[in-house]
């Protein structure tokens, strides 16, 4: 017997509310099932760790993109390094954590790479450069900077320097891309290579940069200031029987950049192939070591 002030459920109420239980327990297993339970907890995760990395300031708003960027030790000169094309900051492996020991240290992802958001156009160096200098200013990175580029990360550090020359003090270019080498390659190519080739080089790579418009607005930048820059190049294809033409140009490029940057030095790692910071990240380690010590002392002379 129902009480007074107590109104008796509608049999029909049941029925719709149970039925629409079984309806949404089914679309939730359907959901799982075609996802996956694994993939929604890493969903859920990422979205987590995004949410921390945009907190901490290690995720950063460049102009609608955000960008992923790691600090590590103290003091100055800071130590920027730029990768080469479509590598990650783990690219560098071991390399920021031995001169976090002694310096300042900043890694980070191009747009596009890694952990930074993609963007939907072919880039370019000075696109590149520009979304650097925003994302070391938000993310307070200390000047000055001694830059340390590799592949085609060196003509990003050549850029840089000469468009910010009062924030750089040194530079380390590790087989760094030369701005003529692209047009000489594919002369060196049969049509149907040198067609693919150039498209790639277009902005069909995974980066989506423009590699023959980023050497040209290297080639049109002003002179680089006087700023000690140590250029290492690959020696190993340089020692190989199948020398080749294309090895003899890369050769002749490298040597060439030491009469283009005032204040430059090479060195060949003899025992490296491209990935010099892999093959042997000593070399890299000492000569950064360098250039730190040779703007403290400067600056102390000052």
């Amino acid at each position: 017997m129902n009480l007074p002030h107590m109104k008796p459920s509608h049999p029909h109420r049941k029925r719709f509310l149970m039925i629409l239980s079984i309806i949404l327990m089914a679309s939730l297993t359907s959901i799982v099932l075609a996802w996956g339970p694994q993939r929604l907890i890493k969903g859920g995760e990422r979205r987590i760790e995004r949410a921390w990395l945009i907190f901490t300031g290690d995720l950063i708003d460049i102009d609608g993109h955000y960008m992923r960027i790691e600090q590590k030790g103290e003091g100055g000169p800071t130590v920027v390094f730029e990768p080469g094309l479509s590598q990650t900051r783990d690219t560098w492996g071991s390399i920021p954590n031995e001169m976090a020991k002694v310096t300042g240290v900043a890694v980070y992802d191009r747009a596009g790479v890694g952990e930074s958001d993609p963007v939907s156009f072919p880039r370019t160096t000075r696109q590149i450069i520009n979304d650097l200098h925003n994302l070391l200013i938000r993310a307070n990175v200390a000047k000055p900077y001694i830059l340390v580029g590799h592949s085609f990360g060196g003509l990003n550090a050549r850029l840089f320097a000469c468009q910010y020359p009062d924030e750089v003090v040194g530079m380390v270019l590790i087989d760094p891309s030369h701005e003529e080498q692209f047009m000489r390659y594919a002369e060196l190519m049969p049509a149907e290579k040198r067609i693919q080739y150039i498209r790639h080089e277009r902005g069909e790579n995974e980066e989506r940069v423009d590699m023959f418009a980023s050497a040209h607005q290297v080639k049109l930048a002003r002179s680089l200031p006087s700023i000690p820059t140590v250029i290492i190049t690959a020696g190993i294809d340089h020692k190989k029987a199948n020398y080749d033409r294309s090895e003899q140009i890369h050769q002749e490029l490298q040597s060439s950049l030491v009469r283009l940057i005032p204040g430059s030095r090479q060195i060949m790692a003899e025992k490296s192939g491209h990935f010099i910071q892999k093959d042997q990240p000593e070399l890299v380690i000492k000569a950064i070591r360098e250039l730190v010590e040779a703007a403290r002392a400067k600056k102390k002379l000052m």
